[in-house]
């Protein structure tokens, strides 16, 4: 993907089904029993690391300040 928002939702993507796989780990692996999900609390916060997370491949949103 070329667009830097498009990258920034596949790397928040997952980052949210990892942090769905953390929950199924937790579980022994038991899916059948109840559903896996994440918090809204835990999908906001992975959003805000995704955010404030530079893309290497992109300049950072602010420019750096010089002495």
């Amino acid at each position: 993907l070329s667009g830097f928002g498009s990258q920034r939702v596949v790397r928040l993507m997952s980052s949210i089904y990892g942090g769905i796989l953390d929950v199924i780990e937790a579980r022994a692996l038991d899916v059948f029993s109840a559903r896996a999900r994440l918090p809204t609390s835990g999908k906001l916060w992975r959003l805000v690391k995704v955010l404030l997370t530079p893309n290497p491949r992109h300049p950072p949103l602010l420019p750096e300040r010089t002495s």
